[in-house]
Order: C-alpha cells, then sequence, then structure tokens
C-alpha cells in the first residue's frame, strides 16, 4: 500500500496480488485481505497505531467482510515510496526504515496484548524439521528443474538438506537463548522499501502490517539487510556471495544493532513462511528459489558463527 500526496480523489487501484486489494477513493484508502495468514491484520494495524502513532498508517475502521476477508479504512498519507527514491536518497531510506522499526517496536514491547499470532524463536528448530523432511524433499522431486538451476546460479551444495541437519541440536540451544534475552515484541514479516515511504516531515511511514506477529522482533531486519546488499552490489536479484557487509548494510546494523542469534535463525523463519504461503496460495513453486536461499544463507550464518567461536 503506498500513496503519493497530490494525485487525483479519482478512485484508483493501489495494489492488487489477488490476495489483497488496495483502493484509494480520495477521502479514505480501502484495504481488503483474504482471511487465512492475515486474519490478524486489523488487530496488529490497531496495535501498532496506538503505540506508535505517525510511525503507521492510522486505522479508521475496519470490519470482517465475506468469507472471512477483511476489510479496513485508513486515513491517506503522501510522501514517496522508499524503493521508488534515487539511489542515494533510498540508502538513506533503508536506515530510516530501520530506525523507525525500531522505535515501533519498542513502544509495541510496552503494550503487548494478547490473542494475537505468536513466532518464538523455540518454534525455529521445527520449522528447520519441516523443511528438511517435507520442502526440501519435495523441491528436488516435484520441482527437480527449478530446484537445481536455482542453486546451480546460486552456488547451493547439493547435500544441503544433510550439511543442515547436524546444526539442529545448536539451533535449538539458540533459540532458547534468544527467548530468554530478547524482549518479545511485533515482526513485520515483510519489511521491504516498498512497505514503507518518506514523509514530508522526514519521517518513515511503515505499512502492510497484516502478516506480523508477536515474537522476535529481529527477525524483521533480515530482509532489510538482504535488499541492502542488492542496492549496493547492484544486483537484480538476493545473491549468496559470502556476507561481507556492504556499507548500507553496515549502517543498518550500526542503527538497529540487531542480535546475531536472531541473524542465525531468521532465514529459518522465513524460509519456511514463504514456503508456507506458497503452499496455501495453491503456487508451491513460487518458493523454490526463496527457500533455497534462506536456507543457504542460514547455513553459511552458523558456519561463520562457529569459526567465530572457536
Amino acid at each position: 500500500m503506498r500513496e503519493v500526496a497530490g494525485e487525483s480523489d479519482k478512485p484508483r487501484i493501489l495494489n492488487d496480488k489477488g490476495w489483497s486489494l488496495v483502493v484509494h477513493f480520495g477521502v479514505a484508502v480501502f484495504k481488503v485481505t483474504e482471511a487465512g495468514a492475515f486474519s490478524d491484520g486489523p488487530r496488529m494495524f490497531e496495535l501498532v497505531g496506538q503505540a506508535a502513532p505517525g510511525l503507521v498508517p492510522e486505522l479508521l475502521a475496519s470490519r470482517l467482510g465475506p468469507n472471512g476477508a477483511h476489510q479496513m479504512l485508513f486515513r491517506p498519507f503522501g510522501g514517496a515510496a522508499i524503493d521508488s527514491l534515487p539511489i542515494e536518497e533510498c540508502r538513506d531510506g533503508l536506515v530510516e526504515m530501520a530506525l523507525s522499526l525500531a522505535s515501533i517496536q519498542s513502544r509495541v514491547t510496552e503494550a503487548m496484548p494478547s490473542g494475537l499470532m505468536t513466532v518464538k524463536a523455540s518454534d525455529v528448530p521445527g520449522m528447520l524439521d519441516e523443511l528438511l523432511s517435507e520442502a526440501i524433499p519435495r523441491c528436488k522431486s516435484d520441482f527437480a528443474q527449478s530446484w537445481a538451476t536455482n542453486c546451480a546460479a546460486q552456488e547451493i551444495p547439493d547435500d544441503l538438506a544433510a550439511r543442515l541437519r547436524p546444526w539442529r541440536s545448536r539451533i535449538a540451544e539458540w533459540a532458547q537463548q534468544l527467548d530468554e534475552t530478547v524482549p518479545r515484541s511485533i515482526d513485520h514479516v515483510d519489511f521491504l522499501p516498498h512497505n514503507a515511504n518518506l514523509l514530508t516531515n522526514g519521517q518513515v511511514l511503515i505499512y502492510d502490517w497484516e502478516q506480523a506477529t508477536l515474537g522476535i522482533p529481529h527477525f524483521s531486519i533480515d530482509i532489510l539487510l538482504a535488499y541492502a546488499q542488492c542496492l549496493d552490489e547492484g544486483l537484480a536479484n538476493l545473491d549468496l556471495r559470502p556476507e561481507r557487509p556492504t556499507p548500507t548494510q553496515s549502517r543498518i546494523h550500526k542503527a538497529y544493532q540487531p542480535s546475531p542469534l536472531a541473524l542465525c535463525l531468521s532465514p529459518i523463519r522465513y524460509g519456511h513462511l514463504e514456503w508456507r504461503q506458497a503452499e496455501s496460495t495453491g503456487v508451491p513453486h513460487y518458493g523454490v528459489d526463496d527457500l533455497a536461499w534462506w536456507l543457504t544463507r542460514a547455513l553459511r550464518r552458523w558456519e561463520q558463527v562457529y569459526r567465530a567461536a572457536v
């Protein structure tokens, strides 16, 4: 959902993804999302709106529509989407996104509600189990050509599952440490620059909170770090070169200060999410490339952490 100040009040579609539709009506922005993964959408918007007004869209009203779809009305907002800015301004915008997210998350921590979907770090080892036992075998059998092509292009090891499996007990230890040391807050889940606007007052407004969950807040920043690498290195798609922080990634790290253990577990969390969403929307092939990328990102980080420890 993005909005640009000064445009006509004529109704127009801002976004149509099949499972989500956003229409601007001049006096309000209307958004409808399907049931299922987006069922907590209105409550998430209420939570972040009350905790951090001015940093998220203002929810005016919501209701449950046909087939369990959620209908929401927002006050229109101006500015420009971060990913539409000139490259240097976009780099600055990514850092401002990290700062805005940290501010929102710190405020949500102080007003945690009950009844919203929660993903704890201790859930991640089970996600790894599912990916090893279900997702990877299916990718290799049902989408063999796509999997093989992607693995070759990204230098993903053929024995990826075998190399991931021995880390299971260490992942469980890291997960326990995270749950015990990182205050629970909100994980945006889709924290990319097309989901944030730079406002005329210099603030960054973050939207699309429908998929957000409560749990480890630092998981959110990993997707932004991946985008920053692509931007700095001129990459069209995600790349799996050894992680040597790019300038913008380093600025994001300094601004947000994510937990290293969170960055070790977040690729599993997001690989699992991509796979399950692809399955639920009836296009499982959509998650094949992303799954291989996230799993290899996890493995390389684990190996780096281990080498640093010894």
